[in-house]
């Protein structure tokens, strides 16, 4: 599988509409950041479209399905919420197309079909009557629906159970797909892909195979900072895409969640500061207060900056000497 470039088409206020937010109050533009507007990150456009066609363009005779795969905070939700926004867009002058995407995330209580089934039967909102079989029952359903997509969330967490538990859930997802003739995208974590395989005629139906890389330190990088800062409800610039700021971000986490929250954070508290700009001092601040880093999560940074790729970027030391011998200010 070739990994697809994350883009930096994010869901953002119109710039008009920011800098008209930027002359309100303190309390109006605070709200306005932690609304969380422009928190979530798409995947490439041509990735949607991918899926488009799986769910909607290319109803195959041949049952198959999709695997989308990217580190928590890339931006797997949005891609989903964007999907059925196109989905929907798509089939809106076609009456008989399908346009429904249910989500289901499951428990995987002990690797239990039944279980499983019943959860994906409550999320189609399948009233089970007795002495039906659930798995005909939900089969019957989602053609009665006529379902775009079915999306299951987090098949990674199957993969914490004994080899022994793994099978049969894996089976029943493949026989869905059989039985129905509806794509299935599921969603996991990169470390999990391989264990996919385990089921290998899963793994096969599983024809769409979409990877979210994380950010790296480069113009794709630059572009998507320059962008969450062009739509800060400000009052000074603060000019974010430096190169030691994009390094400092990118030594301690590389996802979009984390990345966007502590720049949301920093510019709340340049607002009640009155300073109106961020500073890497700021972002530094923010990251040890905020409430998103938990200690096992500091802990993961600590390791993370330790090893930190020279390739995507320097490491803590050379940074440093590095921004001091440049002035701090150098972009890329």
């Amino acid at each position: 599988m070739t990994p697809l470039k994350a883009t930096r088409d994010i869901e953002l206020l119109p710039t008009s509409v920011a800098r008209l937010i930027s002359e309100g109050t303190d309390a109006q533009r605070i709200a306005q950041i932690s609304s969380g507007v422009f928190i979530a990150h798409a995947a490439v456009e041509a990735s949607i479209e991918e899926l488009v066609e799986l769910c909607v363009t290319d109803r195959r005779s041949d049952p198959s399905g999709a695997l989308l795969t990217a580190e928590s905070g890339m931006g797997k939700s949005y891609m989903i919420s964007a999907l059925a926004r196109r989905i929907i867009e798509t089939n809106k002058n076609d009456g008989s197309a399908p346009t429904d995407l249910v989500t289901v995330e499951p428990s995987w209580e002990n690797g239990d079909p039944e279980i499983f089934l019943k959860e994906i039967a409550k999320a189609l909102k399948l009233k089970i009557e007795r002495r039906t079989p659930i798995f005909d029952a939900v089969v019957e359903k989602m053609l009665e629906m006529n379902l775009a997509a079915l999306v299951i969330e987090d098949i990674h967490d199957l993969f914490d159970l004994p080899r022994s538990k793994i099978l049969s859930p894996l089976k029943t997802i493949r026989r869905l797909i059989n039985s129905t003739k509806i794509p299935i995208i599921c969603t996991c974590l990169p470390d999990a892909l391989h264990k996919v395989s385990i089921d290998r005629q899963l793994d096969r139906r599983l024809i769409v195979k979409v990877a979210i890389p994380n950010w790296s330190f480069d113009e794709n990088f630059r572009e998507f900072i320059t962008e969450l800062e062009k739509h800060l409800p400000l009052r000074g610039a603060s000019g974010l895409a430096t190169k030691d700021i994009m390094q400092w971000l990118l030594k301690y986490s590389s996802t979009t969640f984390w990345i966007v929250r502590v720049i949301q954070k920093s510019a709340i508290q340049a607002i009640r500061e009155g300073s109106e700009r961020i500073t890497l001092d700021k972002l530094k601040e923010s990251f040890t207060q905020s409430p998103h880093t938990t200690r096992s999560a500091k802990d993961a940074i600590k390791r993370r900056s330790k090893k930190f790729d020279t390739s995507q970027g320097l490491p803590a030391e050379d940074a440093e000497s590095e921004s001091s011998a440049s002035g701090g200010g150098e972009t890329l």
